[in-house]
Order: C-alpha cells, then structure tokens, then sequence
C-alpha cells in the first residue's frame, strides 16, 4: 500500500509542476519527445542540439514507444510556440537550444 501511495504523490507532484510550467495539456507523446530532446541537450556542454525524427527513433529504439513522424513534428513546433525550445540556424534546421 505504501508503494502505491508514493506513486500516486509523484503523480500529483508532476501534474503540479506540469500546470507551473504552462505544460499540462502535454500527451504521453508530447512527454516522451520532451524527454529524448532533453536528453540530447544534456549530451552537449552549450546545450544546443540536433533531434530529428530520425534520431529520435533511433533513441527510442524498435522496443521503445511508437511516436509517428507527425506526432514529433507537432510537440517540436508547440515546445516552440510556448517558449520552450527554439531553432537555430532557420525554420527547417534540425538544431534546437533549450530557452
């Protein structure tokens, strides 16, 4: 029973935070992309880095979660329009830096 309580605490905690951090209406997927592209920025020292869909599959792996092609695109471009990501070097660069 304690197991399951402090399951359900973390739960509450990260629905929380998420609804701080303007990140609630974010999906299993949105979270999982969030995840792996937050993953990639801690693998460089400036925190700029690459992440296409490609790569992000690659993360994943053939064992991991499925998230489609649209599905990435569409959690990149909503990260950007709240602020939370940005891309350098153009519209159609695959080089993101945390904000």
């Amino acid at each position: 029973m304690r197991d399951i309580s402090f399951f359900v605490s973390l739960l509450k905690l990260l629905d929380e935070t998420a609804e701080v951090l303007g990140l609630e209406h974010l999906t299993e997927a949105d979270r999982i992309v969030l995840q792996m592209l937050w993953l990639a920025a801690e693998q460089k020292r400036n925190n700029a880095f690459k992440m296409s869909y490609q790569k992000l599959h690659n993360l994943l792996g053939y064992d991991g979660p499925s998230i489609s092609r649209a599905q990435f695109y569409k959690t990149v471009q909503s990260l950007e329009e709240a602020g939370f990501i940005s891309r350098i070097k153009g519209s159609r660069s695959a080089q993101y830096l945390f904000n």
